[in-house]
């Protein structure tokens, strides 16, 4: 089953959201890094399919306060399905930040992420990241805390497992039409460990079993590089994923462009493809709308 709406929660908000960054987001905007002086309020609605019968629906703003103060709020609903089990995944995302951005060319803040089933599984995240512009290069450090709750009624697969983890993120835009992303997250699950992988042992769940898989990563690395022609914005991201509980690594290839010749609207198109843990390819499609003000 597909990680793609899943590769973290927050990490995959970065590759994305650089991709549409430099129309004015270059399409979004870049979660809460962004800065309220450059970037206007905006809504964002987005709808994607995928080849696993999957649906998901994402609203996302953010609201520019006053030069120096953005707040930004999510929510996400997404429909996962087996064919040929009776197994299926209901997940929402709830998310709201906070962000400051300082004159001297910084910016920090803190979000809160939840997601999840819950009836199955469900994940809570608290970041903060410190965001620096030097030169032609933005450099984002954001640590984070999350916890995966699991309910599944089996003694050897339900409880908590806290975990921590740090992500890097260089942008570089060394003209108006090129810039270039690369981002680096890694998990470590050493307090909970024995249960992550008593769970991901169960034989009698394998959606959820999948699912926290696709969660439980060991680490990340993203890729991109965008292009800005006029009106457009065309973008390549490649993401390489590495699960914690047995080493599998999984890699998604993604195209996005974007067009803002609709005055304060944007248009995007993303599409991709995905190899997952269990040597199976998972193809998707989503569309974005986004309007400034």
């Amino acid at each position: 089953m597909p990680l793609l709406y899943k590769v973290s929660p927050k990490f995959w908000v970065y590759i994305c959201l650089f991709s549409a960054q430099s129309v004015l987001q270059l399409s979004f905007a870049d979660d809460l890094t962004i800065t309220a002086p450059y970037v206007p309020s905006l809504l964002n609605v987005e709808y994607g399919i995928d080849s696993d019968n999957g649906r998901e629906l994402f609203l996302f703003t953010s609201l520019a306060l006053a030069p120096e103060h953005r707040v930004s709020l999510s929510y996400g609903n997404r429909d996962e399905r087996v064919s040929d089990t009776l197994e299926a995944l209901d997940t929402k995302t709830y998310a709201a930040g906070y962000a400051f951005h300082s004159h001297k060319k910084f910016r920090v803040g803190v979000d809160f992420e939840h997601w999840g089933d819950e009836n199955k599984i469900t994940t809570d995240t608290l970041s903060v990241f410190l965001a620096l512009d030097i030169n032609a290069f933005t450099v984002t450090v954001s640590p984070q805390y999350r916890q995966i709750e699991i309910f599944t009624g089996e003694t050897n697969c339900s409880g908590s497992i806290d975990n921590n983890d740090v992500a890097l993120d260089v942008k570089y835009f060394p003209n108006r039409y090129l810039a270039f992303s690369a981002g680096y997250m890694t998990f470590d699950y050493s307090e909970d460990r024995d249960t992550l992988l008593s769970c991901a042992e169960s034989e009698d769940i394998p959606l959820l079993v999948g699912r926290l898989k696709s969660v439980a990563d060991d680490n990340q690395t993203l890729l991109g590089v965008n292009f800005f022609v006029n009106n457009e914005t065309f973008a390549l991201d490649w993401a390489r994923v590495e699960s914690a509980i047995d080493g599998d690594v999984s890699y998604i290839l993604t195209a996005y462009l974007a067009t803002d010749r609709f005055g304060d609207w944007t248009l995007g198109l993303t599409a991709g493809t995905q190899d997952n843990y269990d040597d199976t390819t998972t193809d998707f499609i989503k569309g974005t709308v986004t309007y400034y003000w």
